[in-house]
């Protein structure tokens, strides 16, 4: 079986346009990402609270057309702070992806951006919206999708799909 990974960060949760609402402020605008991380405990649950990326349903339920009758199933692998920053982050994920999407979908954390590529193997699709994360799937032998809009994604995953079906 073959595993179709969804990014939940930035891919399903809209993160940044979130954090924009309720900070007034986007991710460039922090000089490091510690001084990201010290405004962003004062919202201790952050990650239950994300609302769904706009096109996230559209993505989702061409995916799940696309893969019925093959040997590809659906999970999700993102990726959490350090647990003293969010004690809560995994469980909160959790959540959030069975609240918008599905109960029955198998839920892993890297449990950080670096440690996903540990999941890789051959024949896995990585979807993510961070560069970093796909290239470092594809060298440890999976498939990454740059997740940048839904009709290149979907167009992307058509592709492997059918050519997994041959």
């Amino acid at each position: 079986m073959a595993v179709i990974h969804l990014d939940m960060d930035g891919v399903l949760a809209d993160f940044a346009g979130y954090w924009y609402k309720v900070s007034g402020k986007r991710f460039d605008e922090y000089a490091t990402r510690s001084e990201f991380w010290k405004e962003a405990i004062l919202f201790p649950n952050l990650y239950q609270d994300l609302p769904p990326m706009e096109h996230s349903r559209w993505l989702v339920d061409d995916i799940r057309k696309m893969i019925k009758g093959t040997d590809f199933e659906i999970e999700i692998l993102t990726a959490i702070p350090l647990l003293q920053t969010f004690p809560l982050a995994a469980t909160h994920k959790e959540l959030w992806v069975k609240k918008h999407f599905s109960r029955k979908w198998k839920f892993k954390t890297g449990p950080h951006a670096v440690d996903k590529q540990k999941h890789a193997k051959p024949g896995d699709v990585l979807i993510d919206d961070q560069l970093r994360n796909i290239e470092q799937w594809i060298e440890a032998g999976g498939i990454g999708i740059h997740h940048t809009s839904v009709p290149k994604t979907l167009a992307e995953l058509k592709s492997i799909v059918r050519d997994a079906k041959r």
